[in-house]
């Protein structure tokens, strides 16, 4: 497959292909080759940043749409009520302070008709690309990650077209699923104070970190593998407690990048320098991504690829009609 020569157009760095389909050496997946192997593909984890940055548009505008939006005073407090009701009865000194802390009003966003309408409308295409996105990114990480050429322009779309209905019913599911978590955090972190609430709020941070691990692997085990949404789930699951060494290195490599831009932000941004704010959105998304597919892809490659090919197969990938055996 010869790499694509076009001319030089506004869409450049989302069709740009390799220069080069020599596949390269892998070597072992250890912490050393992750270093050289992540300075070769750097250049093109930026381009493929572009592509994961598309997905960030919908939660973005709503985000803007509702801090910004047309607001209306709303008074939160429950109590406010019955006060409100007492004082149309009777008037003491004890109450008037009451009702008037009870009534401190608060700017929440007016729900018109357009409001809500737009708010869908993004909701939906949000849920309509997120699984189309990360089926395609992942795909063109774990080629990165086999060290095989990229042409990441064909190997996006191929990869959405060949999962395109397994894409989209597994993209809307972890988002819902994400929603949910992170839902649940917010709400139990409000109520802690009581040892059940507190109990339910870790229990929450653990969820979120046994799902995540499980992210790392459900999307390449859905480009690579021929396998119903049930059996990605349950295999997800156990690699995320098998892999567990690999997985806690992907994520402290995570958590001490972003410490890295925390600190730089920090320490530079007072000074007006904002391309340290936009930076890490022009890398991060992509080299986060590629760390989780660099820790995963090893695991999945040791315990469902390897052990069912034999000596005179030259090829690296099992054929997909015997995966669903695999866990």
């Amino acid at each position: 497959m010869e790499p694509n020569k076009k001319k030089f157009s506004f869409l450049y760095p989302f069709k740009r292909d390799g220069k080069g389909v020599e596949k390269e050496e892998a070597g072992p997946p250890n912490l050393k080759n992750f270093f050289k192997l992540f300075g070769r593909k750097f250049t093109r984890l930026l381009s493929l940043n572009l592509y994961m940055l598309v997905g960030a548009v919908p939660p973005v505008l709503m985000a803007y749409l509702f801090f910004t939006g047309e607001k209306t005073p709303s008074v939160t407090e429950p109590i406010y009520p019955a006060l409100w009701g007492a004082s149309q009865v009777v008037q003491t000194p004890a109450l008037q302070p009451l009702f008037g802390t009870s009534m401190i009003q608060f700017q929440l966003p007016f729900l018109s008709l357009g409001f809500i309408l737009m708010m869908v409308a993004l909701a939906l295409v949000w849920f309509f690309i997120f699984g189309y996105l990360n089926v395609g990114t992942t795909f063109v990480l774990r080629a990165m990650v086999r060290s095989e050429p990229v042409f990441m322009w064909s190997d996006f779309w191929y990869a959405i077209r060949r999962n395109r209905r397994q894409g989209l019913l597994v993209g809307a599911l972890d988002l819902l699923i994400l929603g949910l978590l992170v839902f649940d955090l917010v709400y139990f972190y409000s109520m802690i104070g009581s040892f059940a609430y507190d109990m339910m709020f870790f229990l929450i941070i653990a969820l979120l970190f046994l799902y995540n691990f499980m992210r790392f692997y459900l999307y390449l085990m859905l480009v690579t593998f021929d396998l119903p949404i049930r059996k990605l789930i349950k295999n997800a699951f156990i690699f995320a407690i098998v892999g567990i060494k690999r997985n806690m290195m992907a994520l402290l490599g995570i958590i001490a990048m972003l410490a890295i831009n925390y600190i730089l932000i920090t320490l530079l941004g007072p000074l007006g320098l904002i391309v340290v704010v936009i930076l890490p959105v022009i890398y991060f998304p992509a080299c986060a991504a590629f760390m989780a597919a660099y820790a995963a892809w090893a695991k999945i490659d040791e315990l469902m690829i390897k052990p069912y090919q034999t000596e005179d197969d030259d090829s690296d990938m099992m054929p997909d009609a015997d995966a669903e055996a695999l866990l």
